[in-house]
């Protein structure tokens, strides 16, 4: 955040730009006009492991979505904004409690990128931390270009815990608020009017339904707080950032996950599908070694996958992670 500085753009224009970057500024700069359009160009977002610096972006649009992260040492620094004002910014912190006690970071915890993929699709970013005692936090950000929506996870894996309780935070930017809905456990964030629909996809919808966790607002940061029973968990937030889908309702299921007809406990896969309007996606996370799984009818042996169901209710792959 800060006052941005037309002369240092303009310099690094002058300097080391060529034809493509000053076509690219009129479209994405403020108070220039554009002389192109910016589906003519290749994926916007870029990633940086020496600068530990990522910008997940839709395209070259001023009004599009688009997420900075920024993974300097131990901490996670995000803002995420959808063309007009920015609903998230500051500290993307956690915590994670294994059998009751807090788990530390060592002095040396820091987060490492393991995973960087942007195509047509989506932009994909998983980072890595490990903390005392082996457990690790595997944290990623997926942005799904078409569809304006944002998923958000957090993977937690220990050496074999018998409750893992995990919370996290996400800071709201100035004048953002977020509103529960009365009966189920999503909500909007909101400033003047609805910005973006928030769907927990690890926990129940129903709030009559005790188990699992909470998300509620506090002192400026959404809270989330999922516990399982077993040695590891996938905390995943859905973000529908599409302004067409605002007026539809959204919905969410956890999904049971079999492997050579037996189902598997939730510390060895995950699936989760979620819908607003029309519009589905289903999630899937590995939390053990790899093996070949099924879901909805689909088969698959990688440790991250996520698609989107056509109107023939047939998947279609966004991503893969082996």
């Amino acid at each position: 955040d800060g006052p941005r500085s037309e002369a240092l753009l303009q310099a690094a224009l002058r300097i080391g730009g060529n034809k493509i970057d000053r076509a690219l500024a009129t479209v994405a700069l403020p108070g220039q006009k554009a002389t192109t359009t910016a589906e003519e160009w290749e994926p916007p977002s870029m990633e940086s492991e020496w600068g530990q610096h990522a910008l997940l972006r839709r395209d070259w649009s001023r009004k599009t979505p688009q997420l900075h992260v920024s993974f300097d040492a131990g901490a996670t620094m995000l803002e995420l904004a959808d063309g007009r004002r920015r609903l998230l910014q500051g500290l993307h912190d956690f915590a994670v409690t294994l059998d009751g006690r807090p788990v530390a970071r060592r002095a040396d915890s820091h987060w490492e990128l393991v995973c960087w993929e942007t195509d047509d699709d989506v932009d994909y970013l998983e980072l890595e931390m490990e903390l005392a005692g082996g457990t690790r936090v595997q944290r990623s950000y997926l942005l799904i270009r078409e569809d304006d929506a944002l998923l958000m996870s957090d993977v937690v894996l220990t050496t074999g815990a018998s409750k893992l309780r995990h919370r996290v935070c996400l800071p709201l930017a100035d004048a953002v608020v977020f509103n529960a809905e009365q009966e189920t456990r999503d909500g909007w964030l909101v400033s003047e009017k609805p910005l973006a629909r928030v769907l927990p996809l690890g926990l129940p919808e129903w709030r009559v339904d005790p188990r699992g966790g909470q998300m509620f607002m506090e002192a400026g940061v959404l809270v989330v707080e999922q516990e399982v029973d077993g040695s590891a968990l996938m905390a995943p937030l859905f973000l529908d950032l599409s302004r067409r889908r605002r007026k539809y309702e959204g919905t969410w299921r956890q999904l049971t996950v079999a492997e050579e007809r037996r189902i598997q406990p939730r510390d060895v896969a995950v699936g989760y599908r979620a819908q607003v309007g029309d519009d589905q996606w289903l999630v899937y996370r590995s939390l053990a070694p790899t093996a070949l799984r099924t879901l909805l009818g689909q088969h698959l042996g990688v440790e991250f996958y996520c698609g989107r169901f056509d109107d023939d209710g047939e998947a279609e792959q966004l991503i893969s992670v082996e």
